[in-house]
Order: structure tokens, then sequence, then C-alpha cells
């Protein structure tokens, strides 16, 4: 019986230890597959900060690319110069567009130079788009009448270089969108915007744009002004009557100066620039210059908060008046 009960004693025994061992076998894989699991939730973690890290430095470098860095360099401001003018031989410029990119770079901007074929109805609908800081707007430009617009208006029309094709534009025609531009000098027509076109066909806003247009009669009446201020730029130059293209561009190039270089408040800026000398009621203004929204005695770095001021020198341009760049608008 004794011996009996040492081997059930035993067995019992090696049962348990078998038993304990079977049990064993069966927690490792638990604890691999633990492990396993630890290893996979590491990993998760590692790509989701790794993802994280370079959102940030995306995310960094576009603030950086913007903004000034630590070492005050500043990314550089946009302008351009919508040069219409260079279409014909006798109005092209070289002087005035290298003396502008010389005032431009040397006061922070990186300027865009637009030939005159470049200048068509869709570049003007897409102006905004291009985010630029200043804009210099050398364009033939006139008064445009039109008694058979309901309600007739009387307003100031941009040329482009796209020549007038009726087939094309139509509804843009019919509403006064549009006109058709010809110069006094030969018998090509061109289209016109006007300033319908601006508030209805433009697409985007400028943001806190400085626009300087040369051209004649740009602020003989305010409608293309305050289409321009409506679309979110914030000064609007030009002259209030016809000007030579010599007397613009050496203007032009004293505005730049006083305005950038100086830092000139507006006003005082625009005081220095004589009259047109064949047509002395022919003044530089500024818009807008009534009540609270007057700009007159704000400097151009009110709005452009990082631009840079360095006074370089710069030669005049001398060129003799010529009356034959005057041009007009006729209602469509």
């Amino acid at each position: 019986m004794e011996e009996r009960k040492a081997i059930k004693r035993s067995s019992a025994t090696s049962i348990i230890r078998k038993d304990s061992f079977t049990m064993h076998q069966r927690r490792k894989p638990s604890r691999e597959k633990r492990k396993r699991h630890t290893l996979k939730n590491k990993l998760t973690y590692g790509i989701v900060a790794l993802v994280l890290i370079i959102v940030c430095l995306f995310a960094f470098s576009q603030f950086y690319s913007k903004n000034p860095s630590s070492d005050n360099q500043l990314a550089p401001l946009k302008a351009a110069l919508v040069d219409h003018l260079s279409l014909n031989p006798k109005t092209k410029n070289e002087t005035f567009r290298e003396d502008c990119r010389t005032i431009l770079e040397d006061t922070g901007f990186r300027m865009t130079y637009h030939k005159g074929a470049d200048v068509t109805v869709d570049f003007y609908k897409n102006l905004p788009m291009y985010d630029y800081d200043l804009i210099i707007l050398r364009v033939h430009s006139a008064k445009i009448e039109d008694t058979k617009f309901d309600p007739p208006f009387t307003s100031v029309g941009l040329f482009t270089s796209e020549l007038y094709d009726e087939s094309k534009y139509y509804d843009d025609l019919v509403n006064a969108r549009l006109a058709i531009a010809r110069l006094f000098e030969g018998n090509q027509t061109y289209f016109g915007i006007t300033h319908l076109f601006i508030h209805e066909r433009m697409i985007g806003r400028f943001g806190s744009t400085v626009i300087i247009l040369t051209g004649c009669e740009g602020l003989k009446y305010n409608s293309t002004a305050e289409a321009f201020i409506q679309r979110g730029a914030k000064v609007y130059i030009s002259w209030t009557g016809f000007v030579s293209v010599s007397h613009t561009d050496h203007s032009t190039i004293q505005l730049l100066q006083n305005l950038l270089q100086k830092n000139q408040i507006i006003k005082s800026a625009i005081q220095e620039i004589s009259p047109d000398p064949t047509w002395p009621s022919s003044e530089l203004d500024y818009y807008p210059n009534e009540g609270s929204e007057d700009v007159g005695n704000r400097k151009i770095q009110d709005f452009i908060s990082s631009l840079t001021t360095n006074v370089a020198q710069i030669r005049p341009i001398f060129d003799e008046p010529s009356r034959s760049e005057l041009s007009y608008f006729r209602g469509s």
C-alpha cells in the first residue's frame, strides 16, 4: 500500500510538473506576442513622430521664406513693370526699364518685366493673382464716354496689346467691361479694359498693392482708381490729364526715388513732380485722397512693411515730348 501511495504521489508529482511545464510553454508565445505588439506600437509611434517633424519643418520653411530671418535677411518683395508701350519702337525705353530695376532691386524688390505683347485681356484678368506689391502700368490710357450704356458713364480705360476682333469677348463689349481702343497715330484698333472689367472680370484680390499708372488721364475720373482700390490695392497714382511719354517716364523715375529711396510720404513725393510742360493742367495725383481714407500722409513702407530704403544715384531721362502718343477710347 505504501509503495502504491508512493507511486501515486510520484505520478501526481510528475503530472503536476508536466502540466506546469506545458502551461509554461503556453505562456511563452503569449509574451513573444506582447513583445511583437510592443515593437509594432513603437514603430507606429516613430512613424507618426517622423511625419510630424517633417510637417513642422515644412511649415517653418514656408514661414521662414516670407519673414525676416535671424540675421535680418528679407525675402524679396515683388514688383512688376507692365510695359505696353514697348510694342512701339518710338516709345520703347530701355533706360527707363533698367532705372526702374535698379531702384526696385536696391530697395528690396524683385522686378518682373512684362513686355508689350504680354498685355492681353487675360493678362489684366489674372493680374491680382501675380501677388505683386507694386505695379507700374506703363500703358496707354484715356477717357471713355459711353452714352449708350445704361446708365451712361464716363471713365478711364487701359489699352491692351490684343487686336480688336469682333468675334471675341462679345458679352464684355456689350456690357462695357471692354471697349475698342485706337491710337491717334495709325488705324489699328485694340481691346481696352474699363473700370467694370476690374470690378467684374479680374480674378482674386490685390494685397495692399501700390499701383502707378503712367498713362494719360488715369485720374481725370476716379472710377478706375476706385475699382483698383475695391479690388484690394492701397494706393493708386496717375495723371489728371494728357502727358507725353518722355515726361511721364522721367517723372515715374523721380517718383520711385522719392517714395522708395528718400522714404517720403506720398503727398510730398507727388508734389515734387512737375506738371507736363505741354499740358500744364495735367498733374500727378493719388487716390484715395479724401477723409479718413486719404493716404497722402502715409509712406509706402506703411503698406509694404518689410520694404528697405537705400539711396542710389539714378541718371535722369531727357527725351523730347511727343504729341503723337496720345490715345483715346471709343465706347463699345
